[in-house]
């Protein structure tokens, strides 16, 4: 088996965790992140991100914002000069 470097990993990183490596190919790149530290790394961090991705995608907490109350909309314009009662 040839273990994959780290940059050849990164190309199958989104395969890989969608489970569509061949079963061959995800020996190997597991046996690569056995042995990088960095990559193990990397991996959990792409899995957060795409993880806090489909939960803003989806609305959930982390991706959803409450709705800004209107008197701050108001100040904040106001503050930049694009309020009602302002020209521009």
């Amino acid at each position: 088996m040839i273990i994959p470097t780290c940059r050849e990993l990164i190309e199958f990183l989104d395969d890989y965790v969608a489970g569509r490596l061949p079963l061959a190919r995800r020996l190997a790149f597991e046996a690569h992140l056995a042995l990088c530290r960095e990559c193990r790394a990397y991996l959990a961090s792409y899995r957060q991100t795409m993880a806090l991705a489909r939960d803003a995608e989806e609305g959930g907490e982390t991706g959803a914002m409450p709705p800004m109350p209107e008197d701050m909309v108001r100040a904040i314009l106001d503050s930049l000069g694009q309020g009602p009662g302002m020209k521009g």
